[in-house]
């Protein structure tokens, strides 16, 4: 498709997009909703929610995961399902992607604690394990 940009304009706190009519062939997708402030190429976290932070050197990212006692082991845990930054959101019952969990480990210098699914199948542990062991400073350390 053309692809392009248009400008929202709020007129309260709330927001709603509602998409009527997409070409099936090439519907509707990427859509980011930014405020102009951050520019062309935004940073995964804002200066404001890394301020907020700052006073933590410990993240226990287990419910960021979406592992708590609600759902612990309901389902099995399969790599291929995980949340992944290219997913349409971060914001599922899967919890977001482990990539963006690491990032912030690397942007704000605290120990990382994060959640290995009671349910997950061997392939997710390796996977999980190289992801982690391939994106971090392997001389900090980590609670598992």
């Amino acid at each position: 498709g053309a692809g392009g940009n248009f400008t929202l304009k709020t007129v309260s706190t709330s927001l709603f997009v509602y998409i009527y009519l997409t070409d099936p062939t090439d519907p509707v997708n990427s859509i980011t909703i930014l405020p102009d402030s951050l520019g062309p190429n935004p940073p995964t976290y804002t200066t404001n929610f890394l301020s907020y932070l700052k006073p933590f050197n410990l993240f226990r990212t287990c419910s960021w995961q979406g592992q708590n006692l609600y759902n612990s082991g309901t389902s099995l845990q399969i790599w291929a399902n995980r949340t992944q930054v290219s997913s349409s959101s971060q914001v599922t019952s899967s919890g977001a992607a482990l990539e963006h969990i690491l990032e912030l480990e690397q942007v704000t210098g605290a120990t990382l604690w994060p959640c290995i699914p009671d349910s997950a199948d061997t392939n997710y542990i390796q996977q999980m394990a190289s992801l982690i062991s391939s994106s971090r400073d392997k001389s900090k350390m980590m609670y598992l």
